[in-house]
C-alpha cells in the first residue's frame, strides 16, 4: 500500500521505472460504456498513427523496418510492446489517444500492471503519466541493472556454460 507519492515512487524504482512520472486520483470506480472496446480500438489506431512525432523514442526500441511501418500505420503493434492508459478508464480516464502511451511489455508493462494491482482497495491511486507518448525507462538506456550491455551478459553466460561443460 502506498501512503504517499514517495512510497509510490520508491515502488516504481524497485520495478525498474524510477523515472516514470505519476499522478494521483481518487479510486472511485466508474462504469464502462458498453462501447468501450470499439472506442478503444478506434482511439488506439489514432494513437498509433500519431507516433510519427516520437521518432527518437521509436529509434530506441530497435524495431525492424516492417514493424516500424506497421506501427505507424496502425496496422499492428510489434511483439513485446503494449499500449497503456495514463489514467485508468475504470477511474475516470478517457478512452482517448491523449490518454495512452506505449512501452515495452516485459518487464516494464508487466511491472506496471503489478504496480497498479498493488493499489487495489486504496482510496487514492497513483497512475503513470509519462512525459512522452512512448515511455523508455532509463534502465533500458543504461543496459539494465549493473550496467552490462546485453551482449556482455550473453558472452558471460556462454563462457560460464563452456566452463561448466568442461568440468
Amino acid at each position: 500500500m502506498f501512503k504517499n507519492k514517495r512510497d509510490a515512487e520508491t515502488r516504481l524504482a524497485q520495478l525498474l521505472m524510477e523515472d516514470l512520472r505519476i499522478d494521483s486520483c481518487q479510486a472511485i470506480l466508474k462504469p464502462l460504456p458498453s462501447s468501450w472496446f470499439s472506442d478503444f480500438r478506434e482511439e488506439r489506431k489514432k494513437f498509433l498513427e500519431s507516433l510519427g512525432s516520437s521518432i527518437q523514442e521509436l529509434a530506441m526500441l530497435n524495431l525492424s523496418q516492417r514493424d516500424f511501418m506497421n506501427l505507424l500505420s496502425g496496422i499492428s503493434i510489434p511483439e513485446n510492446l503494449c499500449v497503456k492508459f495514463r489514467k485508468p478508464i475504470l477511474y475516470g480516464g478517457a478512452i482517448a489517444a491523449e490518454n495512452m502511451f506505449m512501452m515495452v511489455g516485459f518487464p516494464y508493462g508487466f511491472n506496471l500492471d503489478i504496480f497498479m494491482a498493488e493499489q487495489l482497495g486504496q482510496g487514492e491511486i497513483w497512475y503513470p503519466n509519462p512525459a512522452k507518448k512512448i515511455y523508455v525507462s532509463i534502465t533500458q538506456l543504461a543496459g539494465g541493472a549493473g550496467g552490462n550491455a546485453t551482449t556482455d551478459r550473453l558472452a558471460q553466460g556462454f563462457a560460464a556454460m563452456n566452463r561448466e561443460g568442461r568440468q
